[in-house]
């Protein structure tokens, strides 16, 4: 289970380990290879531009899982803004390099044994598009593997976070369903 970055990596984990009963994807991705993690994002370009020297300076010997959010944010989305954020993270150039990118794609890599699949994700997502889940879904369908897509209207990245919300609490209740279908 992951939520975002750590929702693509839960879809590779499960074209990768066989013995996965189950994955669950908040926003989450399967195409690294799709315009809207290779191009520059228009919703982050709305945003004051990030300098390149800014962003040099955010990478320290300091371990970034453990960096503040700010600290993060700022090398983040500067390669956001520029288009280059799938070089920064796999040092492989979509031009160059697209084999072992296709490789690092999970809709690639779902075949009929992927694990059960949930995939949850705002339809105003301005980070990951909610096409990413809903392909996802559509390549689980193809390949008759057992999945659920929920997409909640109106809703942005990090939903989750909003845990007053009703319809966020039905989702994580729904989460929690799926969990136990396949994991008791």
């Amino acid at each position: 289970m992951g939520h975002s970055a750590g929702g693509y990596l839960a879809l590779l984990a499960g074209a990768r380990e066989p013995k996965l009963r189950a994955v669950v994807s908040f926003y989450g991705y399967g195409d690294i290879l799709a315009v809207w993690a290779t191009g520059a994002s228009s919703h982050y370009l709305q945003k004051p531009l990030v300098p390149r020297t800014l962003a040099d300076q955010l990478i320290t010997g300091e371990v970034l899982t453990e960096a503040s959010v700010q600290q993060r944010f700022g090398l983040y989305l500067y390669h956001r803004q520029q288009g280059t954020w799938v070089q920064e993270v796999t040092g492989l150039d979509p031009a160059w390099d697209l084999a072992e990118l296709e490789a690092l794609c999970p809709v690639e890599a779902v075949t009929a044994q992927y694990p059960p699949t949930l995939l949850l994700h705002g339809e105003q997502d301005n980070d990951v598009p909610c096409t990413e889940s809903v392909r996802m879904a559509e390549r689980l369908e193809h390949m008759g593997v057992a999945h659920t897509l929920i997409t909640l209207p109106g809703e942005d990245h990090l939903f989750d976070m909003q845990k007053d919300k009703e319809n966020v609490r039905h989702v994580l209740d729904k989460e929690i369903d799926f969990l136990r279908g396949h994991l008791l």
